[in-house]
């Protein structure tokens, strides 16, 4: 399946942000409130006095090369939080699209659907707080999007069964 199909359309029209970080890797950069009389803490010639690459390019290319998964296939955000709003705002048109939860669970993902105005299914754990692979297939409709599995669950703490999560991929 090619992703792109599944990518709200407005958000494949977007032209990517580009900061004068990237196109100045050295000097101060005024405009961008950076402190040019430098960090006052000092840590091995780290520049906290500046804002952090925008496309954490170091990070992905050494986490690439530790994991063995393509640095373009790495995303970085700021906390689980930002990442879920991320993916609900991407792949999920308002009052159109639906999310699949199993709870209980994290509940940022129904309020990160609350806040973007998407509805949310849930399919309950089983008795033994893992996914319902069948009951979870049953509620998939064209309006899903997203399935959003939690492991280790929270509040729970148990990790969801690896085969299930397959199959459920898989299907």
């Amino acid at each position: 399946m090619e992703i792109e199909k599944l990518i709200r359309k407005n958000i494949l029209k977007l032209k990517p942000y580009t900061s004068a970080r990237e196109s100045h890797l050295s000097g101060i950069l005024m405009d961008a409130n950076e402190n040019s009389l430098g960090s006052v803490v000092n840590y091995d010639n780290v520049e906290l006095n500046r804002y952090p690459d925008p496309n954490q390019n170091k990070l992905r290319e050494k986490l690439s090369d530790v994991i063995s998964i393509p640095k373009e296939n790495l995303f970085f955000g700021v906390g689980s939080d930002e990442v879920i709003d991320l993916y609900v705002k991407i792949f999920c048109n308002p009052r159109e699209d639906e999310v699949i939860v199993c709870e209980p669970t994290y509940g940022m993902y129904r309020v990160c659907c609350d806040i973007n105005d998407v509805e949310v299914k849930n399919i309950p754990l089983d008795k033994n707080y893992d996914i319902d692979v069948e009951a979870i297939k049953n509620e998939v409709s064209p309006k899903t999007k997203l399935i959003f599995l939690c492991s280790p669950n929270n509040p729970s703490g148990n990790l969801l069964n690896k085969e299930k999560i397959v199959t459920l991929a898989k299907s």
